[in-house]
């Protein structure tokens, strides 16, 4: 199988998740010395946020909230004027597309940003302070940040973030993070009021400041104010949003309700969910394998259809191993094409939880959908997240839209 980037497009803006079977090269650059902008904002305490509860969902631990660190404050040489300016376009495209109030986004990105001059900003677009977390596969910077123990006492420490390509990427990132996470669905009931779209975030477990609401409506009121001055754009109250808003008061349900209600795929789900909670640097493949070395993703899509007990059971032609075992993604995509069970990505329905993905547009993967809303999909896989296969895990991805993702053929549903 062959290691390359799998690129994909968004309307344009390019985005790099790294996939191994189809695998990325992952940049750190190491800033361990906060800035005199990153300092004042460790002062302030605007909080980054670690998105890795999603890869605990179905393990009962609690989600981690925010940290304590990020980039807020003001300098004389910075205003809200200028920001407006140079990113408002962008925040409110943004929120249109995925229904989220685009003053809240401002003010968030000037919140956490130093309104764009912190060296997080500066280094990876990372406008909104959000931590790599296990389930992101692209490329990170590394730097000093500052987190809040129980008893409020802070401590500092290097910190993996995640790095976007350009702005627009970077405000996009925030939105997928937002949308991706069930966590968050009771916000998007609130696409044309930021303000009560602020509360339920920090109501979620957004942020650990105590002040965080307070900070951000203070920043709101003063885009409002020049927005309308320069009528630059509707509010957020006048603008029909491109997705439907959710249900205020209503829990979306998460991965694993998701998976459960998709029946049989259910158990195929919850395994994969275990086996991605319960993976930890240093774990040997090799229990998906039969003890075979090598590209692994493909083995480990038969090992979770075998422990949910729908092991696939495959003539000899399609590299069957003792009962189960398929480990080509060439043979899983023949063996669900002789299940009539692959739907070529230019008419495939949306996906399910529990489907199977193959990639082979220049290179060779497999993996399965954990959860699905719609096109926008997460999915976990084996053999990922390195170029070396031993150094590769198990790992979930930010959720996506499938269709966007080019280096995907199809996909199905195994009777």
């Amino acid at each position: 199988m062959m290691h390359k980037k799998l690129l994909y497009f968004k309307k344009g803006l390019l985005v790099l998740i790294a996939l191994v079977c189809a695998s990325a090269n992952v940049a750190t650059v190491h800033a361990a010395v906060p800035t005199p902008n990153d300092q004042n904002a460790i002062n302030l305490e605007a909080p980054f946020y670690d998105p890795n509860f999603v890869d605990q969902s179905c393990t009962g631990t609690v989600p981690p909230g925010g940290s304590v660190g990020g980039a807020a404050g003001s300098t004389a040489a910075a205003n809200v004027e200028a920001f407006v300016d140079k990113y408002g376009k962008q925040a409110f495209d943004v929120g249109k597309k995925n229904g989220i109030p685009y003053e809240a986004i401002l003010a968030q990105a000037i919140l956490e940003s130093s309104y764009g001059k912190s060296q997080l900003t500066q280094q990876a677009n990372n406008f909104f302070g959000i931590k790599a977390g296990s389930s992101w596969t692209g490329p990170t910077v590394t730097k000093r940040t500052a987190e809040q123990k129980p008893d409020g006492s802070v401590y500092y420490v290097d910190a993996a973030f995640r790095a976007y390509p350009s702005a627009e990427a970077g405000f996009q990132g925030y939105a997928d993070f937002i949308r991706g996470s069930d966590r968050y669905k009771k916000a998007l009931a609130y696409p044309g009021d930021p303000v009560k779209y602020i509360q339920a975030i920090k109501d979620a477990g957004y942020a650990t400041d105590v002040s965080y609401v307070q900070k951000n409506v203070t920043i709101q009121e003063k885009v409002k104010s020049y927005i309308a001055s320069k009528n630059l754009f509707p509010p957020s109250s006048q603008v029909v949003p491109d997705v439907a808003a959710t249900t205020p008061g209503v829990a979306a349900p998460n991965v694993c309700s998701s998976a459960a209600a998709a029946g049989a795929g259910g158990s195929v789900v919850q395994v994969a969910m275990a086996e991605q909670a319960a993976w930890k640097k240093g774990s040997d493949y090799h229990k998906y394998t039969l003890g075979g070395s090598g590209n692994w993703c493909a083995w480990f899509v038969s090992w979770v259809f075998k422990q949910a007990g729908r092991p696939m059971i495959a003539p000899p032609n399609v590299g069957q191993v003792q009962g189960w075992s398929i480990s080509s993604v060439d043979n899983i995509k023949a063996y669900m094409v002789g299940k009539n069970a692959f739907n070529a990505k230019a008419n495939a329905p949306a996906p399910k939880p529990g489907d199977i993905v193959i990639y082979k547009e220049g290179m060779s993967h497999t993996n399965i959908v954990v959860w699905s809303d719609g096109y926008m999909v997460k999915t976990i896989g084996g053999n990922q997240a390195s170029n070396d296969i031993n150094a590769s895990s198990v790992t979930i991805s930010p959720a996506v839209d499938i269709r966007n993702l080019s280096g995907v053929t199809g996909w199905g549903t195994l009777p």
